[in-house]
């Protein structure tokens, strides 16, 4: 079991998980050893994924799974100033024809923060606010 180098880090993770394995190779056409990809790795690419190093906060909202969904809730955050670091989607546990969507923001005073909150509440189902303070050094 391994990878090549033009598969994606969670094409690696997938593979990991079904084969039950903490370490994967990344080999070469030729089959030329190249690489490891550890679950340290998978680890922090995620946290990469998050984009936590960019913001603290977290606001879910369980969207439509229809086109632009997304960039109406986008845009709300926007309309308070609101930079966004990442943007996550899951359907896991979502109802039929929805989806719970995770937007990191870039920090903001509490003021600000609390304007973006109810303006979300008044326009999308918003699932919760969440902020991570984690120690990033």
């Amino acid at each position: 079991i391994s990878v090549n180098p033009e598969q994606t880090i969670v094409t690696a993770a997938v593979l990991m998980l079904k084969h039950r394995i903490s370490g994967l190779p990344v080999v070469d056409a030729e089959g030329q050893f190249l690489g490891i990809i550890t679950e340290g790795v998978i680890f922090k690419v995620l946290v990469d994924f998050s984009g936590i190093s960019l913001g603290t906060t977290v606001l879910a909202v369980r969207l439509e799974d229809r086109p632009a969904s997304i960039k109406e809730a986008a845009d709300a955050i926007r309309e308070h100033d609101g930079r966004l670091a990442s943007i996550l989607t899951s359907y896991a546990s979502a109802d039929p024809g929805f989806r719970k969507v995770y937007f990191r923001i870039r920090d903001l005073p509490s003021q600000t923060l609390q304007a973006m909150r109810e303006g979300l509440e008044k326009r999308f189902e918003l699932l919760y606010v969440s902020e991570d303070k984690v120690d990033m050094s």
